[in-house]
């Protein structure tokens, strides 16, 4: 099987006899979200405890 960055390379072996195929369902699901970019982490725990006091949604917490 060519791909963009292996043009050269061979299809891919034959899975065995009992792999268990496509999932019949999708397993695609539309997520929303929205990122704040802070200047600090002072900032970063004001949005939170503000965003925490709605809790309409998951709220995480990542650091980049």
């Amino acid at each position: 099987m060519q791909t963009k960055t292996n043009p050269a390379a061979e299809s891919p072996p034959p899975l065995p006899a009992n792999a268990p195929g496509r999932p019949t369902n999708p397993r695609y699901r539309e997520q929303y979200g929205v990122v704040l970019v802070c200047a600090g982490e002072d900032e970063q725990a004001k949005l939170y405890e503000a965003l925490e006091a709605l809790r309409t949604c998951k709220i995480k917490v990542v650091v980049t």
